[in-house]
């Protein structure tokens, strides 16, 4: 387990999935001074009940801006760990080789979507998990525990050997993911 600097985060989406699930994150939101609306409302009634501090700027033009510290990345010994901890049949999907932080994203957003117990991903051949991939997430990064590897090989064989089930997926495959049990 590693800490990162500072970083931000944009987008209500973002924002809102934080203040639901790791307010504890966040050290101010910059809302934007043009914008007036129900969205900006709500939010704004959401940080006052949590007690966050916020300040309207603007350069901002629609989207509120966070900045959060002391983001944690998760390694090979915090995944083994998060196994230990009574999960029966864990769901897990592993990344490598998404290039793209709009696509590695994506990938967390639909993850979260189908509540997905953990997300490895490769760390020397996978995207940044930067304020892109965040954004895109749209706060389902927040939902689940991602893990960084260094060695995605001896990270399937450590799955493999703890009588976790492994499956591929490609576009080019005949049957459906969801038709597995």
């Amino acid at each position: 387990m590693s800490k990162k600097n500072s970083e931000s985060r944009i987008g209500f989406h973002s924002i809102e999935s934080i203040i639901h699930n790791n307010p504890h994150k966040l050290k101010k939101v910059f809302l934007p001074a043009n914008r007036d609306d129900a969205r900006l409302k709500e939010l704004i009634s959401i940080m006052k009940k949590n007690d966050i501090k916020y300040e309207f700027n603007n350069k901002l033009k629609q989207e509120p801006e966070a900045i959060i510290s002391n983001e944690i990345e998760l390694n090979f010994k915090d995944l083994k760990d998060h196994l230990n901890t009574n999960i029966e049949s864990p769901l897990i999907l592993i990344l490598d080789n998404i290039i793209d932080p709009r696509n590695l994203g994506s990938c967390i957003r639909s993850a979260a979507v189908y509540e997905i117990d953990a997300l490895i991903i490769n760390k020397h051949h996978c995207a940044p998990l930067n304020e892109v991939a965040h954004n895109v997430s749209a706060g389902g990064a927040e939902l689940i525990n991602i893990f960084h590897v260094s060695n995605l090989i001896n990270c399937l064989k450590y799955l493999r050997k703890s009588n976790i089930d492994i499956y591929g997926l490609s576009e080019h495959a005949q049957k459906i993911y969801t038709s597995c049990d």
